[in-house]
């Protein structure tokens, strides 16, 4: 109920946004609803619920921190920096990551904790280690990235401890690719243009939805609940209401997941996504399950819609716009 009523006052808000952002325009759809003062579009006020609901997450990111006792840990944080509150919590009870990463994280959280390596301080801006992201999937494929600053460290200092872990998840059967993330920028988000180092295993990992299969790179974006995902996708072909000739434009498409999807019932799609990463994934997943009426943009969405709505003006059947 509370998902629910939270949808419907966006659903309000984005229609006095939008009407005090074109007051010289008016678009038509905001012209027909009463006083111009409704929902931007009806909602019967349901929300449909995912099939899994526990330890559904495919993707967790744990923070390198201090807890309570001052001691190193991987976990979650406990409040903003901001609000004077740095410190780190054992995750283990949460109940939507995954398994699978709660076992890796306590593999990796324990190596840290024994490792002469600080942790990052986020007032000083100094420290080695940063964060861990897991990424477990259905297919048993998986991808591990530490993030770590190497800046006040050695290169043989640096490489000694790639090797060191690469040891540790041999030692822990952890089959999992491993892959490590040198970031010094004050940001907790490392910038896209830095590379991405596989240490060991493949540089990418495959999960299923449907019966499509879709390889993700590190940081690509991919849904974060699969069996959830399945169901929100149903939603979406009901929403389209695509036709065998109708055109899509899949707006920030991520590895082509929605894309992908709807490309078997309709004509031709075209994926949009400023992360080249997951528009090189989109490509290869089309490619991977045989698809050919797809076709992926890396760039802003605001860069390259236009040019697209202009091209397929002219053409022949419908044409939709899908944005996630």
């Amino acid at each position: 109920k509370h998902k629910a009523r939270f949808v419907n006052r966006t659903l309000f808000h984005i229609t006095k946004s939008t009407l005090a952002d074109s007051k010289h325009a008016i678009p038509d759809w905001i012209q027909k609803i009463e006083k111009m003062r409704g929902p931007c579009c009806e909602y019967n006020l349901e929300v449909v619920p995912s099939p899994t609901l526990y330890h559904y997450r495919n993707k967790s990111s744990f923070t390198a921190g201090l807890d309570i006792h001052g001691k190193p840990i991987l976990g979650f944080l406990l409040g903003a920096v901001k609000d004077d509150i740095d410190r780190v919590a054992d995750p283990s009870e949460c109940s939507h990551v995954s398994l699978r990463a709660l076992e890796i994280r306590k593999i990796v959280s324990d190596h840290m904790a024994q490792s002469e390596l600080p942790v990052w301080d986020k007032t000083s801006h100094s420290g080695f280690w940063r964060r861990l992201t897991v990424k477990t999937f259905s297919t048993n494929e998986g991808l591990v990235i530490v993030e770590a600053n190497p800046s006040e460290q050695s290169e043989e200092r640096v490489q000694q401890e790639k090797e060191a872990l690469v040891k540790l998840f041999k030692d822990n059967s952890v089959h999992e690719s491993l892959c490590f993330l040198p970031w010094s920028g004050v940001s907790n988000f490392a910038d896209d243009e830095i590379p991405i180092e596989c240490l060991s295993g493949t540089p990418y990992a495959h999960e299923v939805l449907y019966d499509l299969k879709f390889r993700v790179s590190p940081d690509a974006f991919f849904q974060v609940n699969t069996k959830g995902a399945e169901v929100l996708y149903n939603i979406i072909k009901d929403w389209c209401n695509a036709s065998a000739n109708s055109k899509v434009i899949d707006i920030c498409c991520g590895t082509g997941s929605i894309s992908l999807c709807l490309a078997k019932s309709i004509k031709h799609i075209t994926g949009v996504e400023m992360n080249a990463s997951a528009i090189k994934d989109a490509k290869m997943n089309a490619e991977l399950n045989g698809i050919t009426n797809a076709d992926f943009v890396v760039g802003k969405a605001e860069d390259v819609v236009p040019g697209l709505l202009e091209k397929y003006q002219d053409t022949e059947g419908e044409f939709i716009a899908v944005v996630d």
